[in-house]
């Protein structure tokens, strides 16, 4: 048995024979230093993260250069396995909000659960701060009404910010209707539209909403300025962020214990309906081909880890090739920041990966033809304008990236005027100083705290 496995089991186990004091032990035994500056010895804060993967990085920047903070992470799991003998199994991301009342109260215990392990863990080691990737994870929200109680700061680093038009809407509803209001501390986003968005939905009041940018692209920044010039590639390589043929596109994902039949639950309009078939199975192609008829070129083809999404990308890879040929490699999660400095050019639709290649000083290549053209989809896609290049075929997809590898591009020390633009406009860091936003908005939300103390 893992290690997650046997403390997934026990941290179920001590949740489900309500063993509070059990649970916090094992929670202090499993938690893990990120980042030091003595605490004991004088460092004045302590954060806790829930960690996962883009959170992680986010996180890491904003405390890169703090003297004044130790990060801590508990097992990214711990509390789905609290959450999975307490809390109704029909609760998702997806439907939280609800008047059931055995439903509410399963959420009752789960707080009341919550709050005991809490005071226990909390005896073993001080927090001044809990830090998420998001406002509406199922199994933090009881936790963030909790600490809200206990008095102890739940902030959400809002990592899902990039919203095409169309996406605004789909999520509007999405936050007022199914996920309900965030009962933490603070919520910190990439971009005004994220903040916009939250507000209309009722997600938090204007001012505990703070937009501050994405904090790990500022590591993507000082790594073009190190690398200015001539590129040091050595390896013809691309990337390639592959896309599942419903990206961005889908009703509403439910977890399979919700049992809501194939786990996608159906929405008015046309969401679940609409799809990027022919642009999805052509880029793929076009990919597979560029590899067969370049052997010299490594392809890397990044796919995301959820599973439905990975298993549709694997089907269309498939059908355009029984084998992939040699010099492709497919690699699923992780952090694709080497990936990527380490690539020629990157290409890829709908995806905050382009973002950040755009911030490296990346040529950047996305697919546009089949369901592209079609003006009716437009609403569905990030408008990234002329700071990318677009393939209006998979014949000049193939073109376009032979071109980037044979003629590599110089990584300029500071971007143009379009590529800043956009990225204040998805991502608010065109100034790689969005780190030290996020880390003056905790500290100052810790600072409010310890006002009211006194």
């Amino acid at each position: 048995m893992s290690t997650q496995s046997f403390l997934f089991f026990f941290f179920r186990q001590f949740a489900r024979w309500r063993q509070p004091r059990l649970a916090a032990l094992l929670l202090y035994l499993g938690t893990r230093t990120l980042i030091t500056r003595g605490y004991n010895s004088g460092s004045p804060y302590r954060a806790l993260v829930m960690t996962r993967t883009g959170f992680h990085e986010d996180v890491e920047e904003s405390f890169r250069n703090s003297p004044d903070f130790d990060v801590v992470a508990w097992p990214s799991y711990a509390l789905k396995a609290f959450a999975s003998p307490i809390l109704s199994p029909s609760l998702d991301h997806n439907f939280y909000l609800t008047t059931d009342p055995k439903i509410e109260s399963s959420k009752a215990a789960y707080r009341d659960f919550l709050a005991k392990t809490w005071a226990h863990f909390t005896a073993l080691m001080k927090v001044d701060v809990v830090l998420t990737g998001n406002f509406s994870y199922c199994a933090e929200r009881e936790f963030a009404a909790m600490l809200e109680t206990a008095g102890t700061p739940f902030i959400a680093l809002h990592k899902e910010n990039v919203r095409p038009p169309k996406r605004v809407a789909y999520w509007h509803y999405l936050y007022k209707e199914r996920r309900g209001p965030f009962t933490g501390r603070l919520v910190v986003v990439y971009n005004e539209i994220e903040r916009d968005l939250q507000i209309a939905s009722n997600v938090a009041d204007p001012d505990r909403i703070v937009v501050a940018g994405m904090p790990r692209l500022d590591r993507i920044h000082r790594w073009r300025r190190q690398n200015a010039g001539p590129s040091e590639t050595t390896s013809k390589q691309v990337l390639f962020f592959a896309f599942a043929r419903h990206e961005k596109l889908t009703a509403i994902q439910r977890k399979p214990s919700a049992g809501v039949a194939g786990n996608m639950e159906d929405m008015d309009g046309d969401w679940g309906k609409m799809g990027w078939t022919e642009l999805g199975e052509g880029s793929h192609r076009a990919m597979v081909e560029l590899a067969r008829r370049r052997p010299d070129i490594k392809v890397i083809i990044k796919t995301k880890g959820q599973r439905r999404k990975k298993d549709d990308i694997m089907s269309m890879l498939q059908s355009a090739a029984a084998e992939l040929p040699s010099n492709v490699e497919v690699v699923s999660g992780g952090d694709p920041f080497k990936l990527m400095t380490e690539s020629r050019t990157v290409i890829g639709f709908n995806t905050t990966g382009l973002l950040e290649a755009i911030a490296a000083g990346k040529p950047v290549i996305v697919p546009w033809f089949g369901e592209a053209q079609d003006p009716a989809m437009r609403d569905h896609i990030i408008n990234l304008d002329q700071a990318v290049a677009y393939a209006q075929s998979e014949e000049h997809l193939i073109q376009l990236v032979s071109e980037h590898v044979d003629y590599p591009r110089d990584i300029p020390s500071e971007l143009d005027e379009t590529a800043s633009r956009i990225l204040k406009y998805w991502v608010g860091n065109p100034d790689s100083e969005a780190g030290t936003r996020v880390h003056q908005a905790i500290k100052d939300t810790i600072g409010q705290k310890l006002a009211l103390v006194r």
